[in-house]
């Protein structure tokens, strides 16, 4: 007769042999020895233990080595995290009405009406950021308040809308990245240039909408054929963010950090989601040159941080702005800091970003090849304090692995043997 195992009794056979020849700390779910691959904290509602001789080093003792000065690289996302400067958006919309593309000519209306705090171009005229002399491409678009671009039809004639930082992070959750059906309190006009037509109204948007910039507006239009009724097609204009303007708050956290690292002799970088040297496609037509790279650099040399990109001395070594290699946002910063860290001999990153989303995509490092491979022994820190919370306090981090070396990985054969093995170690017990 065959002897049958209780499924609790293998669930705990698999269990030993983990925490026995893998080496896992069940409570820590962090290796305790040299196990192949690494080791990651997912219960964030356990305290990292910090030691005081290493800032903020990841240094729970248990499992990780004391990082050594000079060990560790941070890098800095810049908006909302080492500072706070200019950096508004334009954007115009169309939607489908009766099978055809139609530009929406109450966008602030419509907005106002979700809570976003779009501006008027009377409004926007006001902010003191437009009136850095970069900006006259993005003062004549505001001034002429109508979208028009030859080709452009189903979107000429929309209504042109300003978004400072905090107004398009509602736009982005209140409106543009709603995946569902949506009622609007205020509803979409639609007509030509200038004309509202109370007749002519829509009050239920689709959830999927298409996004655009300039460049590819006749593609997105024609993409916009056969969608239904309540289709909006949202194009972008970020060129009024190609320069920080002239009043930048710092933040004194993430400063201090800065100059601490500096002073010990640790390399500093920025990725910022900005473009910070390449073009921007504008409503205008005209392609505007991002100063966003050149403008960090100043004000973190104002503040105290040396430029030294060729030296092994601590400093500031690059500044990059993402949106000039890519579109993907927190995947092109990893890719970025991914290629900046493994030029560099510190075992140790720690990266700093006000957008959880960048943070998460940041944590891929952790399962790199080439990573696991030439950072073995290091460890990868994360840290995210979303609204302004870098103005006070560096925080813990958000999510922590260690790098043990490359990681081993089993076929369903080697599994079964280890397995088949543990049983019968188990039943000689």
């Amino acid at each position: 007769m065959r002897n049958r195992i209780a499924y609790s009794k293998i669930k705990k056979i698999i269990r030993e042999t983990i925490e026995d020849d893998l080496k896992i700390d069940r409570d820590l779910d962090l290796p305790v020895g040299m196990a192949p691959g690494r080791g990651r904290r997912k219960d964030q509602n356990k305290k990292l233990q910090l030691d005081p001789g290493s800032r903020f080093g990841a240094t729970d003792t248990d499992t990780f080595n004391i990082v050594r000065p000079g060990d560790e690289m941070h890098i800095f996302d810049f908006d909302d995290t080492l500072g706070e400067g200019f950096g508004p958006t334009l954007v115009a919309a169309a939607v489908m009405q009766d099978g055809v593309l139609k530009p929406i000519t109450n966008f602030v209306d419509v907005l106002n009406g979700l809570n976003i705090d779009a501006l008027t171009p009377e409004e926007a005229e006001n902010l003191e950021g437009f009136k850095h002399p970069a900006q006259q491409n993005t003062m004549q678009i505001i001034r002429g308040r109508w979208f028009k671009s030859d080709g452009a039809v189903g979107l000429n004639g929309a209504d042109v809308v300003t978004l400072d930082t905090a107004a398009f992070a509602d736009f982005r959750s209140k409106f543009s990245k709603v995946s569902q059906n949506q009622n609007l309190p205020i509803p979409i006009q639609t007509g030509g240039v200038g004309r509202r037509d109370p007749n002519n109204e829509i009050d239920m948007v689709v959830g999927s909408k298409g996004f655009t910039t300039m460049d590819g507006i006749p593609k997105a239009i024609a993409g916009m054929n056969g969608k239904p009724d309540g289709s909006v097609l949202i194009a972008y204009d970020f060129s009024p963010s190609m320069t920080l303007g002239d009043n930048i708050e710092r933040y004194p956290a993430t400063n201090n950090l800065a100059l601490a690292s500096q002073a010990e002799g640790e390399p500093i970088g920025v990725i910022t989601a900005r473009k910070g040297v390449s073009e921007f496609d504008s409503f205008s037509g005209q392609r505007p040159v991002a100063q966003n790279a050149k403008n960090m650099k100043d004000f973190l040399k104002a503040g105290g941080l040396n430029w030294n990109p060729n030296t092994n001395d601590g400093g500031l070594k690059f500044v990059h702005g993402a949106a000039d290699y890519s579109n993907s946002g927190g995947a092109q910063k990893a890719k970025l800091a991914r290629s900046q860290w493994l030029k560099r001999p510190q075992k140790h990153l720690r990266f700093y970003d006000d957008d959880k989303g960048n943070a998460l995509e940041m944590s891929s490092l952790c399962d790199d090849p080439d990573v696991l491979e030439k950072k073995r022994g290091g460890s990868i820190n994360i840290y995210s304090r979303p609204h302004g919370g870098f103005k006070d306090s560096i925080g813990e981090p958000v999510y922590s692995c260690m790098i043990e070396g490359k990681r081993v990985n089993l076929s369903e054969r080697m599994f079964r043997k280890i397995i088949r093995e543990a049983i019968v170690r188990s039943t000689r017990r």
